[in-house]
């Protein structure tokens, strides 16, 4: 695994136990598409708020500064405008749209952990002919497809009539600079949107014998979500101090296992269990020792394979899928210990009785009776 790999789920595991900058939480990649349908036009102002890892990991693959001003950003977001319209599928009445980009920016604020958040806008339009005909027009986003994030459409019109329409609603999120509070836990998901309009009669008169140049109003300025405060100090800002050297690497291990054995100490992890088993079975001093040790290794030898898993994983799953995945499998795990023991607990101890060739095994929860 290379070093940026490292860096990335170093940078993960820090921001998963600290407060998370972005409302949306740090794996996420909202998307909001301000779609304007006017009589020889369609305009799509598209927004994408990266929150503080994909932010991260786009800046190690692309090697593009934290600056909006930078002129490498700028090459960047010709590189992107291009590669998102791929995404976006507009159509009228099954025909394609052919999006041209317009304008493009991008605006860094600082997130959690001293790492940076990203905010990319983008302006597509569409010339159309004007008819007083009914057509329908189609709109999905293929961006970034199962992302976790904020995901919102708004249409407008101009001199158009609507007879039907699924994304004509107020603006949520102020352009996902302002996420509502009650909706964090359940944002929308939209990715699709249409509208069934026509041009306006009396207009469309005016504007076939008189030819004008519709001139859309310019899109409104990208503004930076609204973060919590994250304080920083001189642990938080290693995360930005470049390669982590080997010093710094055994520090944070010695740290992190201090701080397991201190977690250790707190309620939890089976305790009530293990103490209702010595008692059960008359353990000794030496048995809870035995006991305790165990659990430790295992405890810290699961983690460390977690650890492991992810770093191998990362590569082929996004974090925000990979972490529900493990959460299950772990759940499935503990589902099926349980079920072990209760049926152990129904059966008694011929329940781990195992034949094999030259000769059996017993397996007993119970230790071994000390004369």
């Amino acid at each position: 695994m290379d070093l940026q790999h490292k860096r990335s789920l170093l940078v993960a595991l820090w921001l998963s136990g600290t407060m998370g900058a972005h409302p949306m939480g740090n794996f996420s990649i909202s998307h909001y598409a301000a779609i304007r349908v006017a009589r020889t036009s369609v305009q799509i102002h598209y927004i994408l708020d990266v929150a503080e890892i994909p932010t991260l990991q786009e800046l190690q693959e692309s090697g593009i500064p934290p600056s909006g001003t930078d002129p490498m950003v700028a090459s960047y977001l010709k590189s992107k405008s291009a590669e998102f319209a791929n995404g976006l599928q507009a159509q009228i009445d099954g025909v394609g749209l052919r999006l041209s980009p317009v304008s493009q920016e991008a605006v860094f604020t600082p997130g959690a952990g001293g790492l940076s958040t990203m905010k990319l806008g983008f302006v597509y339009q569409a010339d159309v002919q004007p008819s007083t005909e009914w057509r329908q027009l189609k709109y999905a986003d293929r961006n970034y497809e199962g992302r976790a994030g904020w995901k919102e459409i708004a249409i407008t019109v101009s001199d158009v009539e609507v007879q039907d329409a699924t994304a004509i609603k107020p603006d949520r999120s102020a352009m996902l600079s302002d996420y509502p509070a009650d909706l964090l836990s359940s944002p929308p998901q939209d990715t699709t949107a249409s509208i069934t309009f026509r041009a306006v009669p009396a207009r469309l008169t005016q504007t076939l014998t008189k030819p004008t140049v519709e001139t859309p109003p310019p899109a409104e300025p990208l503004a930076p979500s609204r973060q919590p405060t994250t304080p920083r100090n001189a642990f938080t800002e290693l995360v930005n101090d470049g390669p982590v050297s080997l010093r710094i690497t055994l520090l944070a291990a010695l740290i992190a296992a201090g701080l397991g054995a201190l977690h250790a100490l707190e309620p939890g992890h089976g305790k009530t269990i293990v103490a209702a088993y010595l008692v059960g079975s008359r353990g000794t001093a030496r048995h809870a020792v035995m006991l305790g040790l165990i659990v430790t290794a295992s405890h810290t030898a699961a983690v460390y394979l977690l650890g492991a898993v992810t770093l191998y994983l990362q590569r082929y799953i996004v974090p925000d899928h990979l972490y529900p995945m493990l959460g299950v499998l772990s759940g499935v795990l503990v589902a099926c210990t349980g079920l072990y023991l209760l049926l152990q607990r129904f059966t008694g101890p011929e329940f781990g009785h195992l034949h094999g060739e030259g000769g059996h095994t017993h397996f007993s929860s119970r230790p071994a009776k000390t004369s």
